[in-house]
């Protein structure tokens, strides 16, 4: 049986993998370093993160194109990302079906208690 923070690393790098296998490939920059996980210590979870300094570019992959430069046209890649996340919902949440709540209930317990502790050390100037 796994917990629920093995889980959750293994559904982030689903979604890793699932955004870089999606995402605009010009260069192949972008799906190579361009998409990654990184852990955020303050607040003690996982994170996605796409662009940063690799692919500076990223957001615009997403957005709409607004600039002259486009003459009017539509941008082909608009929006996936939550397209990729859309598609695969059923997926991502199968990962978790199984879970017993009450096992999800003391490690959400567990994981605040190591947050409170943090945020504490944090006010007290202690890293």
């Amino acid at each position: 049986m796994s917990t629920i923070a093995e889980r959750t690393e293994a559904a982030i790098d689903v979604v890793v993998l699932l955004l870089k296998i999606r995402c605009p490939k010009d260069t192949g920059n972008l799906s190579l370093f361009g998409i990654r996980k990184a852990f955020n210590p303050v607040t003690m979870q996982w994170e996605i993160v796409i662009g940063a300094e690799l692919a500076p570019y990223a957001p615009f992959t997403n957005e709409p194109w607004i600039s002259p430069r486009w003459h009017g046209k539509p941008n082909p890649n608009e929006a996936w990302i939550q397209n990729t996340i859309i598609n695969n919902e059923e997926l991502i949440r199968s990962m978790f079906m199984d879970m017993d709540m009450q096992e999800i209930n003391v490690e959400q317990d567990a994981y605040q208690q190591v947050l409170d502790k943090q945020f504490e050390d944090l006010a007290k100037g202690v890293l």
